[in-house]
């Protein structure tokens, strides 16, 4: 999972490339010596005006844009484990997008909704969420991806997020103690390990992140484009126009449970 940079926001069309060619380039040479050193940045290094003007069309139009408003809360949404409204508002959001776009892909929609914790570093505040609140909250450019695996596969997914101590689910409803999980139910119904179950989740967690490595072991992969802060946004936005504020999220769906 990675960040948005500074010239990502600044340049989000292409990537600056900046390169010297020599007639020599193509010559192999032993390298003599490799070191570093640090540059500090201080207040009377001299401005630039030159690439102060350059940026300033990016710079002004994303400033103005972090100011958009996207929906309003009568109250914060925060982040937790195992659990959180945050966690569950997210989730809701992209598994509602991730059905409708299985549907029409498939003919059916997924099974439930696996997001990490981590994806999410901010709370959303009350009142007024603007496109600031939302990057503060979700900076990083994860894009939804699916996945079909079998129950075994299934079982041990359910035994990651109990490792991971919680997750930003949507469809699933689970107990887990220090070493096991139980009463799991997906999509209402009691987990079934001769199953095969549809998973949407993102690209950094297919790609091992957070400790999900089973979801590598999915007999299908379904690639997308839709990048899920941009699902996040529009979700935020028609839950806010149809019922005049983002809906309060709070249903249990991750018990702890002392062991006996």
């Amino acid at each position: 999972m990675k960040p948005i940079l500074l010239w990502q926001r600044i340049f989000p069309f292409g990537v600056l490339v900046f390169g010297i060619l020599s007639g020599h380039s193509c010559q192999i040479k032993k390298v003599s010596y490799a070191g570093g050193e640090n540059l500090k940045v201080i207040s009377t290094a001299k401005y630039d005006t030159l690439t102060a003007n350059l940026i300033k069309p990016w710079r002004d139009s994303v400033a103005k844009s972090m100011k958009d408003t996207i929906a309003y809360a009568d109250s914060a949404f925060l982040p937790g484990m195992p659990e959180g409204n945050l966690n569950h508002l997210v989730a809701d959001l992209v598994k509602e997008e991730a059905d409708r776009f299985l549907r029409d892909t498939f003919g059916y929609p997924t099974h439930l909704c696996l997001l990490n914790r981590g994806f999410l570093r901010n709370p959303l505040p009350k009142g007024y969420i603007t496109e600031r609140d939302l990057f503060e909250m979700m900076p990083f450019d994860n894009y939804l991806v699916f996945v079909k695996v079998g129950g075994a596969t299934m079982d041990s997914i359910l035994n990651e997020i109990r490792i991971a101590g919680g997750a930003v689910i949507a469809g699933l409803k689970m107990e887990i103690r220090k070493n096991e999980y139980f009463n799991a139910e997906i999509g209402g119904f009691k987990f079934d390990s001769r199953r095969e179950y549809w998973i949407a989740t993102s690209d950094y967690l297919l790609n091992y992140g957070d400790g999900f490595f089973s979801l590598k072991s999915a007999m299908i992969k379904v690639y997308t484009t839709k990048n899920i802060r941009d699902i996040t946004r529009e979700g935020m936005k028609a839950e806010t126009k149809q019922y005049g504020k983002l809906l309060y999220h709070n249903d249990k769906r991750i018990t702890l449970r002392k062991n006996d």
